[in-house]
């Protein structure tokens, strides 16, 4: 993805950006809410609402519903007491002028939610609010036991919610009246989401509850190491989630088993947005991050200054979402560039395969220089291919242009996300400098993406030696081995272990099978010499 248009805010865009007809409506805080037109970026309106927290929008047949909120320090009986207020502001989507207001006693944090004829908003005065969308009349309150931070969810004439008093509440949308609560032991600051009759959400402490939405049975339960203040993602079979241990979570949907969970280190940010195998999230490091919903691998990730706490929205082909640092970014696919007055090389498969074989052994012996000059040759019929990218990344390594090794090892991730080769190649160039926990990642991935090839357990075995696990190492190569039983290298990797942990029976059985199929083994004779001595 690059950079299609960015919008710069006079305050921190925490909100999330919604999309309609055409046009992007982002809250700042600097109490305005902006309407931008989606192709250019260029600012249609902006409406200065009467207090600087705003809250993410909702759009819906000509109108756009926000919140705007403050809270004031009082000395009340020489006690200092924080009090709140807020309005509730409809306006006009052509125009951006007010057609209606609503005050309240106290802040809102939750997003308006509209269905039909209501709108639906929980507040810190403890209470959930039904509204009539036309004039902003309130219909019915429904009051709880803590202030409501959770954006309900509705479906099927029901409402759903969460709570500061650990509950989970289950209304009439028409009447407001309680149908169940579930106790869910901990303060419910997330959203719920639904499907198929469950309802998703997380809780303070760290918990991903399942409930029934019939009745309000906890299904399952699932553990994070941090709170829960996203909403969860759906897709399919699988749900996801942020949490603020810096991870991004995966759990099957109907069981509750954990799939996977990639750390990220950017937790804290907004929920996730997920479509077409793809999950995005961002973070309080800055950092966008594209993961793989099958397997959490990472596919592609784009920084900005300061923090991203704004969800990512997609609409199309391209995504929206806010930074702290007052900008507003629209992502697209990136496009390719023209060449211009660039002579076309004309080059034959076997021709190319030739070349690319050559440019590997170039690398292989050495000859970082030459494997590079015909990388470019290669570029220039085919820049898209991963083979070449890995190619040249590791002659620029070998002539120590790291910067352009980096990029080129990500390219060719990029191209082939699913190839395990070069995850492994990448995970062995970020172990070259001492980048261990990334290369560790890479290593995983590549034993997700081909378990049976012994590589990556080579390579993350390896990895453990440095650090000076020598038990988990140990377990690493054992599994190479089986995966591979006549692996010289993992013979020899296993054999040295033994030999540290004076365990020479063992590794003498090893190097004697190792010199059976290889009798020139060097490596293999010092250590029988070592055992001997």
């Amino acid at each position: 993805m690059e950079v299609v248009w960015k919008f710069l805010t006079k305050g921190p865009v925490r909100s999330s950006p919604v999309i309609a007809g055409g046009r992007a409506y982002n809250a700042a805080d600097d109490g305005s809410l902006y309407c931008l037109d989606v192709g250019s970026g260029k600012l249609v309106w902006k409406f200065e609402a009467r207090h600087k927290d705003l809250n993410t929008p909702a759009v819906i047949g000509g109108k756009v519903l926000f919140s705007s909120s403050i809270q004031e320090m009082k000395l009340v009986d020489t006690e200092v007491k924080k009090e709140g207020r807020a309005v509730l502001y409809c306006l006009d989507t052509e125009r951006g002028v007010e057609n209606w207001k609503k005050r309240f006693s106290d802040r809102i944090v939750a997003v308006p939610v509209v269905a039909g004829r209501h709108v639906y908003i929980g507040g810190m005065d403890r209470k959930m609010h039904c509204l009539d969308i036309e004039r902003g009349n309130e219909i019915w309150d429904f009051p709880t036991r803590g202030v409501i931070v959770s954006s309900a969810a509705v479906s099927e004439g029901r409402i759903f919610f969460g709570g500061e008093d650990g509950q989970v509440y289950c209304l009439d949308a028409e009447s407001g009246r309680r149908i169940w609560k579930s106790d869910m032991k901990s303060p419910v600051r997330a959203s719920p989401s639904m499907q198929g009759g469950k309802i998703f959400v997380g809780s303070i402490d760290g918990m991903m509850h399942c409930l029934d939405g019939g009745t309000g049975k906890i299904l399952w339960g699932a553990k994070t190491n941090k709170s829960i203040l996203a909403t969860a993602a759906i897709d399919g079979e699988k749900i996801f989630v942020s949490s603020t241990d810096g991870a991004v979570h995966c759990w099957d949907a109907a069981s509750g088993k954990s799939l996977w969970s990639v750390t990220t280190g950017g937790g804290g940010g907004g929920s996730a947005c997920v479509a077409h195998g793809k999950l995005v999230v961002g973070g309080v490091d800055g950092v966008l991050h594209c993961l793989d919903t099958q397997t959490g691998m990472e596919i592609w990730k784009f920084t900005v200054k300061g923090k991203i706490i704004s969800s990512p929205t997609l609409s199309g082909s391209f995504l929206y979402f806010g930074s702290t640092e007052n900008e507003v970014y629209c992502l697209g696919p990136k496009r390719r560039e023209e060449k211009k007055e660039k002579p076309t090389i004309s080059m034959t498969d076997e021709e190319f395969r030739k070349d690319l074989a050559d440019a590997t052994s170039f690398a292989d012996a050495g000859r970082y220089g030459d494997a590079i000059e015909v990388c470019r040759k290669l570029l220039e019929v085919h820049e898209d291919s991963a083979p070449v990218r890995l190619q040249i990344a590791r002659g620029y390594e070998g002539v120590g242009e790291i910067g352009i090794a980096d990029r080129e090892y990500k390219l060719a991730i990029q191209l082939e996300p699913r190839g395990a080769l070069y995850r492994n190649a990448f995970g062995k160039y970020l172990a070259r400098f001492s980048r261990v926990r990334e290369a560790a990642r890479e290593f995983e991935y590549a034993q997700a993406l081909a378990p049976g090839d012994p590589e990556a357990y080579l390579n993350r075995g390896k990895l453990y030696v440095t650090e000076g696990k020598t038990e988990e190492a140990e377990k690493q190569f054992a599994l190479a081995l089986q995966r591979a039983p006549e692996s010289r290298e993992a013979m020899l990797c296993l054999a040295e272990l033994y030999v540290e942990k004076r365990e020479f029976g063992r590794a003498r059985g090893l190097l004697e099978r190792c010199l059976a199929a290889e009798p020139g083994n060097r490596r293999a004779k010092e250590l029988l010499e070592q055992i001997g001595k």
